[in-house]
């Protein structure tokens, strides 16, 4: 108990806000009285927590705010907890190892205390600096992330700006207008939400990129005054689309059925055309990268009807990276929805269905010695076995069309072999795919038929095959296995409207019909397709 010296106080208790307490004794004219002081502690809590939010904004990690705050952790607090202590607090596994890692790099920097980390330190390095450089803006972490520099150096509209301003030395207002467009792109397909103070650092940028630009910026924004709202054609027209957007969301929310694909947030053209130029040069973030993938599908479907194959691809470029798959699956889910799991559902059935069917069916000499592989090699592995059924489709639905020359005349008749070639090609060695291409590329085109997708199988013989892969303009796609390699190949197709090829084109339809449950106006009829749906499908009623 401690002792102070006050006048005038008669056994009172001085309350203040009910927080902590403490008793004191204090001498009067030599007389001893106990004093109770109820202190108030809640401005400094309220700036602990301040001090605790703007932390984890800075880490990025907001949502620990209240978990942090239900076990009694503060700021002050954060320099003293251990690993175990982190476990305890934050049971997600992920949020735990984030804040670990950025607290423990935090902490050397503001008290010199060296704990270990689990990732790399550049990666918290560089953490860390992106935390610093945000640090200077008033703005909210998400504002700090748009660099301008960056944004005009990688997009054509951008660099055409700057080549105007670098030959002029000025803007003229439809340079300014295309300014505005191209950050307001930027911040919608980012999806980064703006407030008015974030604005003048956007302006800032500008300036700093085009000088001669600060008698003009109020152009781009100009701040409140009293009760009006700010103003400014980069103000005005990030309003407009972040409205836009708000407007079609609730839209699509109301209409959206069981049966209708959903494309996450409608956007206007001009968004979407911002995310696919992003696209075009952003892949470290491969989440990101399939989500504005979905965003842009509605752009990519008419662009498909307005550009030949070699200018899709070139505006597409994602269509050649390695994973291009996954976005070939994502579009064929929108265009046919709860359909791309059926290959897989359907094919064990099949297989143990086709094999009567072919025993009766298959006439053709070659094709009869590849039927009679299955039939005398009992350790066949699955994709070889897998293999051979797909191939053998040709044999009893052969093609009925005929190569025409370039005056469009009927010559030689489209053999079951070349219905093969087309259809799935084998090779020896991967390493020698591109000759095999190229003679394939000379043989077609020679009467103007272009190459489609095919799938290739790589091995020693029909039974020994080791490697599956589809080719697509000029593109290998490795798959583990043949019957994923066979999915991903007819997917290709219907996404990208592409024709089959004439050689095996009876074969695919089948494909088309059976597996997956699609019919279209512009399918040919064939007594063999038919026969053949018609035995499968009574052969399952009896299973």
């Amino acid at each position: 108990m401690e002792s102070i010296n006050i006048s005038d106080v008669n056994n009172t208790i001085l309350n203040l806000t009910p927080t902590d307490t403490e008793l004191f004794q204090v001498e009067e004219n030599g007389d001893i009285i106990n004093v109770q002081l109820i202190f108030d502690h809640s401005t400094t809590i309220n700036e602990d927590e301040k001090k605790l939010s703007q932390l984890l904004t800075e880490f990025n990690l907001n949502a620990l705010l209240p978990i942090l705050k239900d076990k009694q952790i503060t700021y002050h607090s954060l320099q003293y907890l251990s690993k175990d202590d982190i476990r305890d607090a934050i049971p997600n596994i992920g949020l735990r190892a984030e804040f670990r890692e950025k607290l423990f790099f935090w902490r050397k920097q503001q008290y010199g205390k060296d704990d270990e980390t689990i990732s790399l330190n550049t990666k918290i390095e560089n953490w860390q600096q992106k935390v610093d450089s945000t640090k200077d803006n008033s703005s909210n972490a998400r504002s700090s992330k748009i660099n301008l520099r960056s944004v005009l150096s990688s997009s054509s509209k951008g660099k055409s700006l700057l080549k105007t301003y670098e030959s002029k030395n000025r803007l003229e207002n439809i340079d300014r207008d295309g300014l505005v467009q191209i950050i307001t792109e930027e911040v919608m397909c980012s999806d980064i939400n703006l407030k008015p103070s974030d604005f003048p650092l956007i302006v800032d940028q500008i300036l700093s990129i085009f000088p001669n630009e600060e008698e003009a910026k109020d152009y781009y924004f100009i701040p409140r005054e009293g009760k009006k709202n700010p103003s400014g054609r980069l103000y005005s027209r990030y309003a407009n689309c972040r409205s836009k957007r708000v407007k079609s969301s609730q839209s699509s929310c109301t209409t959206i059925t069981n049966e209708t694909p959903f494309v996450e947030d409608e956007v206007d053209m001009s968004i979407s055309e911002a995310m696919k130029t992003s696209l075009s040069r952003d892949s470290s973030d491969w989440n990101l990268v399939k989500e504005k993938w979905k965003k842009t599908f509605s752009l990519r479907q008419k662009e498909l009807k307005l550009m030949s194959n070699d200018e899709f691809f070139k505006s597409w470029p994602k269509f050649c990276d390695a994973r291009a798959p996954e976005l070939i699956e994502i579009d064929f889910d929108f265009l046919y929805p709860n359909k791309k799991h059926l290959l897989l559902s359907k094919w064990e059935n099949f297989k143990k269905n086709i094999k009567n069917y072919y025993e009766i069916n298959i006439h053709n000499e070659s094709c009869r010695k590849r039927f009679s592989l299955l039939k005398t090699n009992s350790e066949i592995g699955k994709d070889s076995e897998d293999f051979l059924l797909t191939i053998l489709l040709n044999s009893v639905i052969p093609p009925v069309s005929r190569f025409k020359d370039k005056r469009g005349s009927n010559k030689r008749k489209v053999t079951i072999s070349d219905a093969q070639e087309s259809f799935i090609l084998r090779l020896p060695l991967i390493t020698n795919y591109k000759e095999k291409i190229e003679e394939l590329v000379n043989k077609y085109y020679n009467i103007k038929l272009t190459v489609q997708p095919f799938i290739i199988v790589v091995g020693e013989d029909d039974i020994n095959l080791n490697s599956f892969f589809v080719y697509l303009d000029k593109t290998l796609f490795k798959f583990d296995s043949f019957i994923e390699a066979f999915d991903n190949c007819f997917k290709i197709f219907q996404v990208l409207s592409l024709s089959y090829p004439l050689g095996c084109q009876p074969s695919w339809i089948f494909i088309q019909k059976y597996f997956y449950n699609i019919n279209t106006p512009f399918d040919i009829k064939s007594p063999n397709i038919t026969a053949l749906l018609s035995f499968l499908n009574s052969a399952n009623k009896q299973n």
